[in-house]
């Protein structure tokens, strides 16, 4: 990525190339073991406590 122009930031074709090559390229249990590591972590960010009752102690 490179901003020297003063632009944003733009991704490397190469690179993102490289990305969509290897994502065609791998193994279907990926492609079901991804929505469940999904569902995982949002489950786990969902059911952390508030930090709304500890924030006045503090």
């Amino acid at each position: 990525m490179s901003a020297a122009s003063g632009g944003p930031p733009s991704v490397d074709g190469s690179a993102w190339a490289d990305v969509i090559r290897l994502a065609r390229h791998s193994p279907g249990r990926l492609d079901d073991r991804a929505p469940a590591w999904s569902s995982y972590g949002l489950a786990v960010f969902a059911c952390r406590p508030s930090p709304a009752p500890w924030w006045p102690v503090r």
